[in-house]
């Protein structure tokens, strides 16, 4: 526990974890895009983006019992392990969209517009915006714009997740840290 930072092993550590981060995120992305009627699908991706920040507070504690680890240090690994969880997600979006969607996302979003209750819905929320016109709005959008989109997006969660996780996973001692006190 006496142990000091170690900055290379620290991004190694961090670069493992964000294999599994980002797995969670893009399993979350494809459950989401896929989740337009399926209530379920929208659940299992709420689910999983909830677990990627429960793993990535169980990996910082576990870190943490290697070295001494300050808030600064749990930020700047969970920053670490949250932007190249963004990067691998970002990188598998890019393959969903570019290979294999295929233009089913737009066509599950035209037949949902389609359907009544939809259309109700649509107007209370956007009025000035018929949903037909949002639709070939976003047809028209390039893959690159629709990908720089998605990075953005991700580097800004990848933000909130690291902070939340540096302040959950200093939130109760670690298990040496307890043994210490008692």
């Amino acid at each position: 526990m006496d142990k000091d930072f170690n900055v290379s092993q620290a991004r190694a550590y961090a670069a493992q974890c964000a294999l599994w981060i980002g797995a969670l995120w893009t399993a979350s992305f494809l459950c989401s895009i896929n989740s337009l009627g399926h209530t379920l699908l929208g659940l299992a991706s709420n689910v999983l983006a909830v677990l990627s920040v429960v793993l990535l507070v169980m990996q910082l504690r576990r870190f943490a019992a290697t070295c001494r680890f300050t808030f600064g240090r749990r930020w700047w690994m969970a920053w670490n392990t949250c932007m190249y969880a963004a990067l691998l997600t970002t990188f598998c979006q890019y393959i969903y969209f570019r290979y294999i969607d295929g233009g089913r996302f737009l066509s599950s979003l035209t037949a949902l517009m389609e359907e009544e209750q939809y259309r109700e819905m649509w107007k209370r929320v956007q009025p000035d915006i018929n949903p037909s016109e949002m639709i070939s709005s976003l047809a028209d959008v390039s893959l690159g714009s629709t990908i720089t989109s998605l990075l953005m997006f991700n580097f800004i969660l990848a933000a909130v997740c690291s902070l939340l996780s540096a302040l959950l996973a200093g939130s109760s001692k670690t298990a040496g840290e307890k043994k210490d006190n008692a």
